[in-house]
């Protein structure tokens, strides 16, 4: 007879997932001092996915911040912590990590990764093929460029790293109850209130979406969107091999999209195919130690690719072949974080593949921002936020996990790799003008968005590597037509948010950081932070009218600007927010020739003495009218035309005839990247993140520091100020060889120093260097004399690069280019 397991009618935390994310976030909360913690697993523990997972504990291809610390945090856990705290091994071997390097460009990108990792205290070392070699006396590496040894990193047993996490927290207090399926989540007022069992109900103040490969099917129980889809993932074990030693460090190899290490005296090897399969994504499967029929006629040619690392690999006899589901993302970066519809309901999933090597870490991180109520690292990246409902279309889903395992495993290190499925999804009204005119686009969010434009037809693509791009000269003419002729870039993309009513006012002066209570027709430039000061989004707010307000934001930030303003609209104010996206298009005009450009078709007046920048007003533009602001992203004399969508076509093609005889030049976003950064113009998620105040990064003017009232965040900005100048500042710096390519994660000596690292790096064709923006550390006050005071140089993994740092930007500092004109 079974017994229905005692539940509790109340926890403060309720955590639904056994797996390695679901313990290890119960044990962080518990060891944080929240004891009042339920696991609740459907089946039994590490029934999902952990049971079958390969245990890899190695930091390959982990290219920020966040992510090695969570595989720091992981590997603290498995390695020594756990195994002291309850006396349960968790089968942790430090037998080394072995990355094998094929061609000179997955070299240096590998060469990239291990500069950054030093930075962040890994020990990598770079090997000769012969090392590789004689540290794996299987592989054939005739075809090997280079090797990196990672000699404090391993495997682990999962199964034993899980119930490791669970004898922890159930010492501590949490409980973990098993044989119980969670058929509901209740909410109140737009927060959650608990959950619902067969058992009955439980009250829980916070909820934590661990489920895993069932994640996505859990929060659609609550209306919480969670893009995961599963596809099919294969491993193999031979049969045993004489010799070979249970110490064999673990092998990758990007190249062939495999990874290779001991088991029970065999081989396995595990596939990260770059064709994959998606699994169930017309239903959510279900049932314990899931394990699929292989599909041996797809799989077998990956197979053999992979097997040819081995010698006599072809020849090797099978133990056993394994095909299970594991779920992936849209963009292979895990899901972490409160959802943006409902408060206090939390989400740590799709970690895609890679759940073992991050949980332990990324359990402590949720845990953190749960008692906190703001996270400790980089977020911006891994929040849900970052999506919209788009991102969690079952065809979207089925289409774009096709490439995503090839592209976690082998290909995601090079910059110019992007998805080629699940695209189209969201068009601007001009999207077949611009086709028509040789865009090539790049996915934005679900947005297509043109990256530079083949008018000549050159039919030139994107190619993997770290060399100049052979499209890069002719972004570089769109680059140099805006900063000497006029440029026109299509920005509908971009979100248009209309927030009007009586109280829009008070709700816009309490989120953002500067004054937005300012005439009728003027743009502000602000950042909302949380109540730390820390940097939630930045923005413009432009008042239209007594109550009447115009926000616009990236993209990606569309989710997380919607949420922010719902969760600080007090109930019952007489506020409403209205998204004009989709009826309306919006061009950008910049360059000196802009005004001469916009003057042929107009009557309105444009000169500096009536039209100051920074601006808005409706004006007539070739006959439609067209709300016109004086506003650049890119550092010059600029106009942003917002119009219906249905006339888009109308104004463009007027812009464009009018434009020929100015040298006008349609530009895409490569230019404008290039043209931002040497402005030093900051982009939220890329060079300024959720870790940074305003005055972090040199932006204290845009704080209204005495507003009545105040904003969000104010007082703890407040408190930073007094404390003195920053000791962590955003620099911009330019490579002194014209050769230099730089992408971001290029480490920042000072004197020889470590200092800090570049976040974001492009060409700056004005410049005629490499360019980029990133954060540095003293143990002393940064200035402009502490900087100019200095030697730099940028490690990208190879000789270091003589590098100028400025806390100015380099391209007209002052902004004479645009106010004056």
């Amino acid at each position: 007879m079974n017994v229905a397991p005692a539940l509790p009618s109340r926890s403060h935390v309720v955590v639904v997932g056994g797996g390695i994310t679901g313990l290890s976030t119960a044990y962080h909360l518990a060891l944080a001092g929240w004891t009042d913690v339920t696991v609740l697993e459907r089946d039994r523990l590490t029934s999902g996915t952990t049971w079958h997972a390969a245990g890899l504990v190695v930091s390959g291809g982990m290219g920020d911040e966040t992510m090695l610390e969570m595989f720091r945090r992981s590997r603290e856990l498995y390695a020594t912590l756990l195994t002291a705290e309850t006396g349960q091994h968790t089968g942790y071997a430090e037998v080394g990590y072995l990355q094998a390097a094929v061609g000179r460009q997955r070299a240096e990108g590998l060469r990239r990764d291990a500069a950054f990792q030093r930075r962040q205290g890994i020990e990598v070392h770079e090997v000769s093929p012969q090392e590789v070699a004689d540290r794996w006396p299987m592989a054939t590496t005739d075809d090997v460029t280079a090797g990196f040894f990672f000699p404090e990193q391993g495997r682990v047993n999962p199964v034993d790293a899980a119930m490791a996490l669970a004898v922890a927290a159930r010492q501590l207090g949490v409980r973990i109850v098993e044989g119980v399926e969670v058929s509901g989540v209740l909410r109140r007022d737009g927060c959650v209130t608990g959950v619902v069992t067969e058992g009955g109900a439980i009250e829980a103040e916070h909820v934590v979406n661990c489920a895993g490969l069932w994640a996505r099917s859990f929060g659609r129980l609550a209306g919480v969107d969670v893009p995961l889809q599963a596809a099919e993932h294969y491993y193999m074990i031979t049969e045993q091999i004489p010799g070979l030693a249970k110490d064999t460090p673990v092998l990758e190899d990007g190249s062939r999209y495999a990874y290779f290490r001991e088991e029970v005296g065999g081989m396995l090897v595990g596939l990260f195919e770059p064709v994959a399969r998606a699994w169930h994504h017309d239903r959510s499967p279900k049932g314990p130690f899931l394990s699929l029929e292989p599909d041996w006629e797809r799989i077998l040619p990956y197979l053999d690719v992979a097997l040819g690392r081995l010698k006599g690999g072809h020849d090797l006899g099978i133990h056993t072949f394994f095909c299970g589901p594991e779920s992936f993302t849209p963009d292979v970066h895990m899901l972490l974080g409160e959802a943006p519809n409902l408060r206090n309901y939390w989400v740590l999933a799709g970690i895609n593949s890679l759940g073992i090597l991050l949980g332990g870490g990324a359990g402590e991180q949720l845990a953190h921002w749960i008692i906190s109520g703001r996270p400790q690292v980089d977020v911006t990246g891994i929040d849900l936020a970052r999506f919209g409902p788009w991102a969690n279309d079952d065809r979207f889903l089925s289409d774009r996990v096709v490439e995503q395992l090839g592209m976690l495993f082998g290909d995601s290190m090079f910059p110019y790799r992007r998805p080629t499925t699940g695209r189209n999804l969201r068009r601007s009204p001009l999207h077949e003008r611009l086709e028509q005119l040789g865009a090539r686009f790049i996915p934005a969010a679900e947005w297509e968005f043109a990256e530079w434009f083949d008018r000549e037809g050159t039919g030139l693509e994107a190619e993997d590597g770290f060399d100049a791009q052979p499209w890069q000269p002719v972004a570089a003419q769109e680059h140099h037509a805006v900063r000497t002729a006029v440029g026109l870039f299509d920005m509908s993309i971009m979100s248009r948010l209309e927030v009007s009513g009586p109280d829009a006012l008070g709700v816009l002066q309490r989120v953002s950081c500067s004054d937005v209570d300012v005439p009728i027709g003027r743009v502000v430039y602000t950042m909302w932070l949380d109540d730390h000061g820390r940097v939630v989004v930045d923005l413009t707010v432009t008042r239209t009218g007594p109550e009447q307000f115009l926000v616009v934001c990236g993209p990606e930030h569309h989710t997380r600007v919607v949420s922010w303003l719902h969760r600080h609209t007090p109930r019952g104010a007489a506020v409403v927010i209205d998204d004009s996206t989709e009826r309306t298009a919006l061009l950008s005009l910049q360059g000196p020739q802009a005004r001469r450009l916009l003057s042929m078709l107009t009557t309105a007046d444009l000169q500096s003495a009536t039209w100051p920048h920074m601006w808005s007003r409706e004006i007539d533009v070739a006959g439609v009218v067209v709300r016109a602001s004086r506003v650049t992203y890119v550092g010059e004399l600029g106009y942003e035309l917002l119009c219906a969508a249905d006339d888009a076509v109308v104004v463009f093609d007027a812009l464009l005839d009018a434009g020929a005889p100015l040298g006008l030049r349609l530009a895409g976003a490569a230019a404008m990247e290039s043209l931002r950064t040497e402005k030093g113009n900051v982009e939220y998620g890329v060079d300024l993140d959720n870790t940074d105040t305003p005055l972090d990064v040199g932006m204290a003017f845009v704080v209204a520091w005495n507003k009545p009232g105040g904003c969000v965040g104010l007082d703890a900005l407040r408190q930073q100020r007094a404390a003195g100048p920053p000791r962590t500042r955003l620099v911009r710096a330019k490579a002194l060889d014209p050769r230099v390519q730089l992408f971001g994660h290029e480490v920042l000596r000072r004197n020889g120093v470590v200092v800090g690292h570049l976040r974001y790096a492009t060409r700056g064709h004005t410049l005629g260097a490499a360019c980029g923006q990133g954060m540095v550390t003293a143990d002393e006050p940064i200035s402009d004399q502490w900087v100019a005071d200095a030697t730099w140089t940028l490690d990208a993994g190879g000789p270091q690069v003589p590098t100028t740092v400025s806390l100015r930007p380099f391209h007209d500092p002052a902004g004479s280019n645009y106010r004056d004109r």
